[in-house]
């Protein structure tokens, strides 16, 4: 999964946050898979996950400024990237994520006046179950 964030602005959107909550479909982020460009060189951006890992929130990131072209803007982008699963007894299909309006924080109070949403496809076939035995030796 890759979560774009771009700035039509001029000045960047500094000690910015964001919630990524999947649990309304039983997604679950993958721990250990998880970046972002969302920071600076002098000021780490953080990615935690919490809700069982259905719910992922950026911290203190940098949302790089756009660079105005003269008639226009060329927006700044950051990205958030990770893997996404399906628990075993998930019926698979196509499952939608959304981050809703208003959802982005940062310092200069700009914040996303539309909801952003895409779908992720759950392939049944491709979950493995394993079964593990232990061995008495």
């Amino acid at each position: 999964m890759t979560l774009t964030i771009t700035n039509p602005y001029t000045q960047a959107l500094t000690n910015a946050g964001l919630v990524d909550d999947m649990s309304a479909y039983d997604l679950e982020f993958v721990p250990g898979t998880l970046s972002t460009t969302c920071e600076t060189g002098g000021s780490a951006a953080s990615l935690t996950l919490s809700n069982n890992n259905q719910t992922l929130t950026l911290s203190a990131g940098t949302i790089p400024a756009g660079v105005d072209n003269g008639s226009t803007v060329t927006p700044g982008i950051c990205t958030i990237t990770g893997s996404v699963t399906a628990p075993g007894n998930s019926a698979g299909g196509t499952m939608w994520n959304a981050i809703p309006t208003n959802t982005l924080t940062n310092d200069q109070d700009v914040s996303n006046t539309t909801s952003a949403s895409d779908y992720i496809y759950v392939d049944p076939q491709s979950i493995d179950v394993y079964k593990y035995f232990p061995h008495t030796f």
